[in-house]
């Protein structure tokens, strides 16, 4: 009977460590889908900004395609963000500060395209030549950095409970076959 329970004891701190393992591995791959969306966040803002600038130095609306492709997919985005990092308030609020700049450098971008549409061409370089999008885009990427830093740390704590849970079914499968 000490056998079976031996054997029972083995098998449940198994199991136990098992579920520990698939738990923390589905973290770690949260996280790195996490931190995929940021970076692809911010490539869709660049993306915006670049046929903006197309446009501005040509006058060719071919070089709007990607300013529009971009501003039909960063609310997508920033929504499935949002989804994936409901359960971490300050990744929340983070998302929303770079939500209202994005909002804000789309707005100026949108401004200048008009302007030049409308042959402002002067109006265009005084608005392009005051910094103002550069600044806020300056600020999305410091925002959108600063949450791919708070994703890496939650990597390598994550990855730490991979290899801690790892290490606990290998003692107790060890553990088990010598007993």
């Amino acid at each position: 009977s000490i056998l079976l329970i031996l054997i029972s004891a083995v098998g449940i701190g198994a199991w136990n460590g098992i579920g520990t393992l698939v738990d923390a591995s589905v973290w770690v791959n949260h996280t790195h889908k996490v931190e995929v969306k940021l970076r692809r966040l911010l490539s869709l803002q660049v993306d915006a900004e670049t046929g903006q600038r197309g446009f501005l130095y040509t006058g060719d609306e071919r070089f709007l395609e990607p300013y529009t492709a971009a501003l039909k997919n960063i609310g997508e985005t920033r929504d499935e963000l949002k989804h994936l990092i409901r359960d971490n308030p300050a990744q929340l609020s983070r998302l929303s500060e770079v939500g209202m700049l994005s909002d804000q450098k789309n707005d100026d971008l949108k401004q200048t395209i008009a302007l030049k549409k409308a042959g402002r061409d002067q109006e265009v370089a005084d608005h392009v030549g005051s910094g103002k999008g550069k600044e806020i885009m300056d600020r999305i990427r410091a925002k959108i950095d600063a949450m791919i830093a708070e994703e890496e740390r939650l990597l390598q704590e994550r990855q730490k409970k991979v290899g801690s849970a790892l290490h606990t079914v290998n003692m107790i499968s060890i553990g088990g076959v010598l007993s």
